[in-house]
């Protein structure tokens, strides 16, 4: 039977056999390592099931890019209210909610996740279509300008990058799943049931079966663990050194040329890509009782000349861990705070000994946890 790495709330892995998983009721698993019996994990242990799976080729003609870094290949075909209708060649028709696109490109392109106040429409020629999106067909993007609606044929369209939005704080956050195909697509389902040779998921609230052969990893996200690369900022801050470019917003699941996140030999599918100065913030609504997350420089930091920078955690906006000087080739020891309590989290990387040269910073595997991690160390870490 096929390998998934199984991950619980206390941050363990292992390698088991899949042999039933209902998102409300939890999965039964053989641990394959022991050869144990099967097993029941009930569904608030779970984080995650995920195996290696080759690539498979997207097909369908563009990627619609969303906010947390996650891309959903296919084609567009229409808008529902304040909702993207997209066809993927996979799940068939998704409804994606504006507030979550981030960008458009043709399939496989590298999208840069800059800042904007408006929805930008990139003709091929280098020109520019600002406004408000108002219609998303097979043929054309339409953009409400102050001249009026301004059609753009994908023909001659380089790609569209959305208004930025935050996430309003104050409501508790459901648990969802994020299930990801081998062609690189995450869905977002509020449902999750293995029925056969189907992962039968509820995807924009219709029921989708996906042939288990695609599914390369399901989520759950908002459970027992919530990694903050799959949540949505409240604040997003990015401030260069000199000059407005915003190359460097903070990056989601990925560094900043679009390539996983490594340090040494290790790759970091969740982490956080930032440059200084940066400040990320989420809300905090009394269901995690801890914060995990380890840093480092990115590995290209080290060559060029710099790359120095002073790290913060903060709760309710003081500093409650900090650390100078971080330069290129130092891992951190794992960072665990107690969140009791606080309304917001923050992570901070401020500008160090050589101004802003070099100075990008990964934050590895960022967390809140329901239960705080068995024999790791707490405290202010100042």
């Amino acid at each position: 039977q096929d390998a998934w790495s199984l991950t619980t709330a206390d941050l363990k892995t292992e390698s088991v056999g899949l042999k039933a998983f209902d998102s409300a009721a939890g999965l039964k698993v053989a641990p394959l390592a022991a050869r144990a019996a099967d097993r029941d994990v009930p569904a608030d242990r779970f984080v995650e099931l995920a195996r290696p799976l080759s690539a498979a080729p997207r097909t369908g003609k563009f990627d619609l890019h969303l906010v947390g870094g996650d891309r959903l290949n296919g084609d567009p075909a229409g808008m529902r209210g304040e909702s993207v209708v997209w066809r993927n060649p996979v799940a068939g028709e998704v409804v994606v909610p504006l507030t979550r696109l981030a960008g458009l490109t043709r399939a496989n392109d590298r999208f840069a996740a800059d800042r904007r106040r408006d929805d930008v429409a990139t003709l091929a020629n280098g020109d520019a279509v600002r406004g408000t999106l108002t219609d998303l067909t097979a043929e054309q993007v339409v953009i409400k300008t102050d001249a009026g609606d301004a059609p753009v044929p994908f023909a001659s369209l380089a790609n569209v990058t959305f208004a930025a939005t935050v996430q309003a704080g104050g409501a508790k956050l459901k648990p969802s799943f994020r299930v990801r195909l081998d062609e690189g697509s995450v869905l977002a389902a509020t449902a999750v049931k293995l029925s056969g040779d189907k992962i039968e998921a509820t995807v924009g609230g219709a029921a989708k079966a996906l042939p288990l052969g695609r599914v390369a990893a399901v989520e759950q996200v908002n459970g027992p663990v919530a990694f903050l690369s799959s949540l949505q900022p409240s604040a997003s801050l990015y401030t260069p050194y000199l000059g407005s470019d915003q190359r460097f917003v903070a990056r989601m699941n990925a560094d900043f040329d679009g390539n996983p996140v490594r340090f040494r030999d290790r790759v970091y599918p969740r982490a956080i890509a930032t440059h200084s100065y940066s400040k990320l913030t989420w809300p905090l609504d009394g269901t995690y009782a801890a914060f995990r997350a380890r840093y480092a420089m990115d590995p290209k930091a080290a060559a060029g000349t710099g790359g120095d920078v002073t790290v913060r955690v903060l709760l309710d906006d003081k500093v409650v861990h900090e650390r100078k000087n971080v330069r290129p080739g130092q891992l951190s020891d794992p960072v665990v705070l107690d969140v009791t309590g606080a309304k917001t989290i923050s992570l901070e990387v401020d500008y160090g000994q050589m101004i802003d040269s070099n100075d990008r910073l990964n934050w590895l595997e960022p967390a809140l946890l329901k239960e705080k991690p068995a024999g790791e160390p707490g405290g202010a870490g100042k």
